[in-house]
């Protein structure tokens, strides 16, 4: 896959050191998801895979995989989440768009919903919306990966995510969803690899 300047990008600011190729056949995963999917969330999968930035916020593998420890989340098992908060949600808070094509691809530990709205044709032109838990729906003209950029550089008016620990963060820290849980597994923490008394002593 041709390297996409916005994972290039992203690269600069958030190290993919433990990041893994998820090596994804994409015909086949589109197939199965039922829509074809934004080439930078590809890239991403390419460089990153599915994992977590710095506990705050994590990005979705599209298919379910069986954890380690844990099952991950994945786009597939979290398409209805969107219309499900979009019917709790109170009309004012919500921008006008058809839940149907609200699809999910991260969460943050606000919680916040972080969601692609699949109306145009092009995958590409999707825009992010944030289906915040404690604030109001927020939709932004740009692609996942400039969203994650924008967030990593404060580039926006004001931290659309209910918790702004990355916010303006230089350095945000990704882990790969299966080096998290087998550092979860050996008694450390899953983002900073310390000793953690806490870790696997409950199960997930």
């Amino acid at each position: 896959m041709t390297e996409h300047p916005d994972i290039a990008a992203l690269t600069q600011l958030m190290a993919p050191t433990f990041g893994v190729d998820e090596a994804m056949d994409w015909t086949s995963v589109e197939e199965r998801l039922g829509i074809a999917l934004p080439s930078d969330y590809k890239a991403f999968m390419s460089v990153y895979g599915g994992g977590g930035i710095d506990g705050v916020l994590d990005v979705f593998l599209p298919l379910h995989q069986d954890g380690i420890q844990w099952e991950p989340d994945a786009i597939e098992d979290r398409v209805s989440s969107g219309q499900g908060t979009w019917e709790s949600t109170p009309a004012q808070r919500r921008p006008d768009v058809d839940p149907a094509h609200i699809l999910p691809w991260g969460t943050t530990v606000g919680p916040d919903l972080l969601c692609w709205i699949t109306t145009d044709p092009d995958p590409d032109r999707w825009p992010v919306l944030v289906c915040g838990r404690s604030a109001d729906w927020t939709l932004f003209d740009c692609g996942m990966a400039r969203f994650l950029l924008r967030i990593f550089t404060a580039d926006l008016a004001a931290c659309p995510l209910s918790d702004a620990s990355l916010w303006g963060d230089p350095s945000p820290g990704f882990v790969h969803w299966r080096e998290q849980q087998i550092r979860w597994k050996a008694g450390r923490d899953p983002f900073t690899n310390e000793p953690d008394p806490y870790a696997d002593a409950f199960p997930r």
